[in-house]
C-alpha cells in the first residue's frame, strides 16, 4: 500500500475513541525499555564492557528495541522517519568500525573485537531509537530527568561510599590483612603485585560508585552537573518554577560534592570550561545566538587538529610539559606510544578492543602502566580502528553542529497531530522504565559475574542501589513533576542544557579516554537527540522558522513506504539473530560455565574441573581464558602421568590458547613457563627451544619490559647459550635503570625457574630478577647449567 493510499485511509477510517494504536503502544515500549537499558548500564562496570563482556545483554536488548521499533513502522499509519547529516555520518562512522571488527578477527583477540563491535553498534542504535522515539517536549524533559536522576543516583553511591562503606571496608582489612585477603581471593604474599594493587584500591579515599575508576564517575557527574545548572537557571529565570529551582539546586550540590571527592582534574577542568559556556551562552534566549558558537567552535576543532597533527608527526614530546603534573606526563607518554599504533596500523587499526595488547609493542621504557586506552577518545578510536574512522568521528561533530543550525532554519515545520502523542504520559513511561532498570541491574550484574553491593538488613541483603535509588527517584519525579508538565514557555529546557554539557563530555573525553565505556558515552547518547529534538520544538515557536526563503536540504522528515517497514523489520531480525548467536548465548554461558569451573579449582576439584573448562571454553569459543586454564590442568596431569596422550591433548590446548589471544604478551610468557616447566620434567630439547620461542615472542610483545629479558636470559643460560644470555641481562637491567616506578622494578619479581622434581616444587627462583640478571651478566663463559 503506497502512503498516498495510507493517507487516504487514515482520512475516510479516523482512529475511534479506546482504539488500540499499536504503532504508538510500541514506541512507548521503546521509551521505555531504552531508559531501562540506560540505567542498567550505569549500574555494570562500564570498564568491563570490552574485556568483560558486560554489555552483551545490553547490546541484545538494544537490538531487541530496534525489532519493536521496526514493527511499528510497519503498523503506522503514517510513519515518520528524522534523518539528517548526524544519522547519515553516525552510520557510516559504525559501519568503518565494524568493517575494521572484521578485518581484525583472526590476528586479535576475538572475543574482545567482538564485543567492542557490538559496543559500537549499540551506540548507534541508542542515539537512532532515541532519535525517532522522542517528537514531543515531555519526552524529551522526561528522559533528561531520568537521566539527571541517574546521575544522582551514582553521586549518592560515591558519597555513601566516601563517608560510610569504605572506611568501614577499611577498618576490617586492617583488623586482618591475612583472612580479608583470602575472603577475596588476593595472594597474601606481600611482594604479590594483585595484593599491591588491591591495597592500594582500598586504601584510596576517591569514590568509585558502580565504576572501576574515579575518572569514569567523574565523567558523568561533570556533564550533568552542568546541564543540572543550566535548566535550574532557566527555570528561575521563567518565575514560578521555585520547587523546580530548589530540586535543581540541591542536586546541583550533590553532584558537585562526589565530582570534587572525585580529584578528577581532567573533569575539574571540563566543569570550568562549561560553567564559563553557559555564562556566555546559557542565558540567551534567541535561538539566533547559535552562531555564536562558531568562534569557540571553531577554536577548538582548530585545536584538535593541531593536536592529533603533533601526536602523528611526533612533535609531542615530554619535554614539553617537564612542569606537568604527573598525570599529564603519564597521558604523554599514553599519546606518544599510541602514534606509532596509528603509524603501523593507519586504515583499519590495530582492531576495536585490542588497544592494550597492541600498545605494549611501543610501551615507552618509563612508562609506568599499559592503560586500556590511550585517555583520549579520538586517538583510542584513530588507533583501534584507523585514520577513517577518527575522520568520521569528526564529520560526526560536524555533522550534529550543521543539523542544529539547519534546524533552526526550516519553515513550514510539522507540527504533531494526534497520533503523534504517546499513548500514555512520558513521564510515567520514563519513570515505569528507569524502575524496571534499576530492579533488573541486581541480577544482570550477577549473572555478568559483578554483584552489586549489598547493605543486610533484618531478614535478607538489598542492593544498596535499590535502597537509594527508589527513593531518590521518587523525591527527584515529585520535586520536577510541574517542570516535565510545563510546555517550553513556561518551563523551558534550553538548548544549552544539552549542548554544553556535551562539549563538558568531550573535553574530558580529550584526556580521560572511556570512548568504550557505555556508562559514561550515554550522556552523549541522550542528548544528541534530545537538543535535535528540542531545536525542533523551538523552531516551531520562531517566527524565522516559517518566514525562511528556503529550508536546507537535511534534515528531513522521511514517510516510509509498507515494504520498507517490512525490510526494515527483517533487517532488525537478522541483526538481533546474529548479536544473540555472537556475543549473549557466548558470553552470558561462557561466564556461567567459567565461573562453575573456577568453583571446581577453588575447591581442588581436579577430577570435575577440566570438563568444566572444556564446557566453558565451547560456550564461548572465541574467550581464551578457558584455554589457559585448561592447559595449566592438563600440564599438571602430563606432569602426573607423562602420557604421550596426556601430552598431546595439553599441546593442542596450549595452541588453541595461543591462536584465541595471538598478540598478548603475557600469553606468550605464559606459553614459554609452560614448556619450560615441561623441558625441566621431561628433558626433551624442542620444549626447551619451543619457550625461548615463546619468551622471545612476549619481547616481541612487549619489547621494554625488562623481566621479560630477564626471563630470556635465564632460558637461554639454561640453554648453554651464556653469550646470549649475557646480552639479554644487559638489556634487562638497562630498562630496569629507565623505570621509575619501583613497583616494577626487577627487584620485585623472580624469574620463572619450575623444577617439578623439587620437594616441594619449586616455580621461580629464590633470588630476585635483578639479581639473577646482574649474575648472568658476570658469568663466565666456560660455566655450564
Amino acid at each position: 500500500m503506497s502512503h498516498k493510499r495510507r493517507e487516504e485511509r487514515r482520512q475516510r477510517q479516523p482512529a475511534q475513541d479506546g482504539e488500540i494504536r499499536w504503532a504508538a503502544v510500541l514506541r512507548a515500549i521503546v521509551l521505555s525499555g531504552g531508559v531501562a537499558l540506560l540505567v542498567i548500564a550505569a549500574m555494570v562496570p562500564s570498564e568491563a564492557a570490552v574485556s568483560g563482556g558486560t554489555y552483551a545483554p545490553l547490546a541484545a536488548g538494544w537490538c531487541l528495541l530496534l525489532v519493536i521499533y521496526a514493527a511499528s513502522l510497519c503498523l503506522d499509519e503514517r510513519p515518520e522517519i528524522r534523518v539528517g547529516w548526524t544519522e547519515f555520518t553516525g552510520l557510516a562512522l559504525v559501519g568503518w568500525h565494524s568493517l575494521a571488527a572484521m578485518v581484525s578477527l583472526g590476528h586479535t583477540n576475538g572475543r574482545q573485537t567482538l564485543n567492542a563491535h557490538w559496543l559500537i553498534l549499540g551506540y548507534g542504535l541508542t542515539a537512532l531509537l532515541l532519535r525517532q522515539t522522542i517528537r514531543t517536549t515531555k519526552e524529551a524533559k522526561s528522559l533528561v530527568a531520568a537521566m539527571i536522576w541517574l546521575a544522582t543516583l551514582l553521586a549518592s553511591l560515591g558519597l555513601y561510599q566516601y563517608f560510610y562503606s569504605a572506611p568501614l571496608r577499611r577498618t576490617e582489612y586492617e583488623r586482618d590483612p591475612e583472612k580479608f585477603l583470602e575472603a577475596e581471593q588476593i595472594p597474601t604474599d606481600k611482594d604479590s603485585p594483585l595484593r599491591q594493587q588491591f591495597e592500594n584500591r582500598i586504601r584510596s579515599v576517591e569514590p568509585l560508585a558502580t565504576f572501576g575508576l574515579t575518572n569514569s564517575l567523574a565523567g558523568v557527574l561533570a556533564p550533568w552537573l552542568i546541564g543540572v545548572l543550566a535548566i535550574g537557571y532557566a527555570c528561575f529565570r521563567s518565575g514560578g518554577q521555585w520547587r523546580t529551582v530548589i530540586a535543581m539546586l540541591l542536586i546541583a550540590a550533590i553532584l558537585a560534592a562526589c565530582l570534587l571527592l572525585t580529584k578528577s582534574r581532567t573533569a575539574y577542568l571540563a566543569t570550568i570550561a562549561g560553567v564559563v559556556l553557559l555564562a556566555l551562552f546559557g542565558g540567551r534566549r534567541s535561538r539566533s545566538s547559535w552562531l555564536n558558537w562558531q568562534i569557540p567552535a571553531g577554536l577548538a576543532a582548530a585545536t584538535v587538529v593541531l593536536g592529533l597533527a603533533a601526536v602523528f608527526f611526533g612533535g609531542l614530546d615530554l619535554q614539553v610539559l617537564t612542569e606537568a603534573p604527573k598525570s599529564v606526563l603519564y597521558r604523554i607518554e599514553y599519546w606518544r606510544a599510541t602514534a606509532k599504533i596509528i603509524a603501523q596500523y593507519p586504515v583499519f587499526g590495530c582492531g576495536p578492543g585490542n588497544f592494550q595488547e597492541a600498545y605494549t609493542a611501543f610501551k615507552l621504557p618509563e612508562a609506568s602502566e599499559t592503560p586500556a586506552d590511550p585517555h583520549n577518545f579520538l586517538l583510542e578510536i584513530w588507533a583501534t580502528a584507523g585514520t577513517p574512522a577518527v575522520l568520521l568521528l569528526l564529520a560526526l561533530l560536524v555533522a550534529f553542529a550543521a543539523d542544529i543550525a539547519a534546524i533552526q532554519h526550516l519553515r513550514n515545520v510539522k507540527t504533531p497531530v494526534d497520533d503523534d502523542q504517546p499513548v500514555a504520559d512520558p513521564k510515567w513511561l520514563v519513570l515505569a522504565g528507569a524502575m524496571v532498570g534499576l530492579l533488573v541491574s541486581a541480577p544482570v550484574g550477577s549473572a555478568l559475574g559483578y554483584p552489586l553491593d549489598s547493605v543486610s538488613l533484618t531478614l535478607r541483603s538489598l542492593p544498596q542501589v535499590w535502597l537509594l535509588g527508589i527513593p531518590l527517584l521518587a523525591a527527584i519525579w515529585w520535586s520536577l513533576n510541574r517542570w516535565l508538565d510545563c510546555e517550553l514557555d513556561t518551563g523551558e529546557l534550553p538548548l544549552s542544557a544539552t549542548i554544553v554539557p556535551q562539549l563538558v563530555l568531550l573535553i574530558n573525553l580529550l584526556a580521560a579516554g572511556a570512548m568504550v565505556f557505555p556508562a559514561v558515552i550515554s550522556t552523549a547518547l541522550v542528548l544528541v537527540p534530545v537538543a535535535l529534538c528540542i531545536a525542533g520544538l523551538n523552531a516551531r515557536h520562531e517566527t524565522v522558522a516559517r518566514t525562511s526563503p528556503r529550508s536546507p536540504a537535511l534534515p528531513i522528515q522521511l514517510k516510509p513506504s509498507v515494504l520498507f517497514g517490512g525490510l526494515a523489520l527483517i533487517g532488525a531480525l537478522l541483526l538481533t539473530v546474529t548479536c544473540f548467536y555472537t556475543e549473549y548465548y557466548p558470553v552470558l554461558n561462557g561466564h556461567r560455565a567459567l565461573a562453575e569451573a573456577m568453583y571446581r579449582l577453588e575447591i581442588k576439584d581436579y577430577r570435575e574441573a577440566p570438563g568444566k573448562l572444556i564446557a566453558a571454553a565451547e560456550a564461548d569459543s572465541l574467550a581464551p581464558e578457558p584455554r589457559r586454564l585448561l592447559a595449566e590442568l592438563l600440564l599438571g596431569r602430563w606432569e602426573a602421568t607423562e602420557s604421550p596422550h596426556d601430552w598431546q591433548d595439553f599441546s593442542e590446548t596450549a595452541d588453541a590458547y595461543r591462536q584465541l589471544d595471538p598478540r598478548h604478551h603475557a600469553a606468550s610468557y605464559t606459553r614459554g613457563t609452560w614448556f619450560l616447566t615441561a623441558w625441566k620434567k621431561s628433558g626433551h630439547r624442542q620444549d626447551l627451544d619451543v619457550a625461548l620461542a615463546a619468551f622471545r615472542e612476549a619481547i616481541q610483545r612487549y619489547p621494554n619490559h625488562a623481566f621479560y629479558h630477564a626471563q630470556l636470559a635465564w632460558g637461554l643460560h639454561l640453554a648453554g647459550d651464556d653469550a646470549a644470555a649475557r646480552k639479554e641481562a644487559e638489556i634487562a637491567l638497562n630498562l630496569d635503570q629507565k623505570m621509575p616506578h619501583q613497583e616494577q622494578k626487577l627487584a620485585r619479581r623472580h624469574v620463572a625457574d619450575p623444577d617439578p622434581n623439587a620437594k616441594p616444587p619449586r616455580a621461580f627462583l629464590v633470588e630476585n630478577a635483578e639479581q639473577t640478571a646482574q649474575r648472568l651478566r658476570i658469568i663466565a663463559v666456560e660455566e655450564k647449567p
